[in-house]
């Protein structure tokens, strides 16, 4: 009896413990941080490349876990873009103001024209990237991505704001690359580092003394 109540703990833990390897290994969906570049094309002189990088910045670092997300930008005119799944809110914070603006990402903004697929378009790291197109009035905004880096869609299944549900069903991931057109000229940025790890939710709170005003497009 006794040896044999061993040998199901044993076979129990050994159960266990494939599990936890896989879960970690093989995650169903991304969760970590990813790093992107930002590179710059200007169509005429109306704009300089200088310019542009005192506007959007040079880098950046993604915070990703179950839909939530925190963007921090190394310079430019915003700090950091914060997504919380919770709030149906993108706050957006500037500089060392203790005042962070937000959009209802219940409402629509910018509408979606046309959307295109193409298939191994692009690599990335290493990983092969597919091709979508989406297509605005005044812009274009192109996304790379591979479903080995699967996110829900449904967690943007109420973020109307620019069609974010619409592209998150459509790639099911989270981007390695993206394209911004402009009529002046483009922004790229390509991640240049992906780190799989367990992020704490902190990482996604709001400070207590910020004051947040509704940004009206």
């Amino acid at each position: 009896m006794i040896n044999k109540s061993k040998y199901n703990i044993l076979f129990l833990a050994s159960v266990f413990l494939c599990l936890c390897s896989f879960n970690y290994s093989n995650p169903k969906y991304f969760e970590g941080i990813i790093k992107y570049r930002y590179d710059y094309t200007i169509k005429n002189d109306k704009i300089s490349i200088d310019r542009l990088k005192d506007f959007f910045g040079t880098s950046s670092e993604f915070y990703f876990k179950e839909g939530n997300f925190l963007e921090k930008y190394d310079k430019g005119v915003l700090k950091e873009q914060l997504y919380r799944t919770m709030d149906h809110r993108l706050y957006f914070r500037s500089g060392t103001s203790d005042t962070v603006n937000f959009s209802n990402t219940l409402l629509p903004g910018k509408q979606i024209v046309k959307t295109e697929i193409n298939l191994d378009k692009d690599t990335v790291l290493g990983n092969i990237c597919h091709e979508l197109i989406i297509e605005y009035d005044d812009f274009k905004f192109t996304l790379y991505f591979n479903r080995d880096f699967a996110i829900d869609s449904d967690w943007y299944s109420d973020f109307k704001r620019n069609g974010r549900d619409v592209y998150s069903r459509l790639i099911k991931s989270v981007y390695l690359k993206f394209k911004l057109e402009y009529k002046d000229f483009i922004v790229v940025g390509t991640a240049t580092e992906i780190n799989r790890m367990k992020l704490d939710d902190s990482v996604f709170d709001l400070k207590k003394q910020e004051v947040l005003i509704e940004k009206k497009d």
